[in-house]
């Protein structure tokens, strides 16, 4: 199964207060499923959290279902920390596909 992983921040987003939504996307056109990231650092709060896409239509437009999400913060002090966000991003992504969420996710979202 081929999926397409694009990173969209660095490590110059280590100490910024941001709300960076796609800031990673995971797509697996094949189910037409994918994961968007979303960093989030405000103040003290680290709301970073990778969320479930659907693909909406056969133009490769996807639409995320926000309550479907799994918390992950960056380890940015890891030299690996890009490989270690797309690892954790496949591994919800593979979860969500075998788990029964998906059927519940189909009664929310339109395909």
């Amino acid at each position: 199964m081929q999926r397409e992983f694009e990173i969209n921040i660095d490590i110059s987003y280590k100490n910024k207060f941001t709300d960076e939504w796609g800031a990673a996307n995971l797509y697996d056109d094949e189910s037409g499923y994918g994961v968007d990231y979303n960093y989030c650092v405000e103040d003290v709060d680290v709301n970073s959290c990778a969320m479930y896409l659907m693909k909406k239509d056969n133009d490769g437009v996807y639409d995320t279902y926000y309550d479907c999400f799994r918390h992950y913060e960056i380890e940015w002090d890891k030299a690996d920390w890009q490989d270690r966000l797309e690892k954790q991003m496949n591994e919800f992504l593979d979860d969500m596909l075998s788990d029964i969420k998906v059927s519940e996710v189909k009664k929310y979202v339109k395909r």
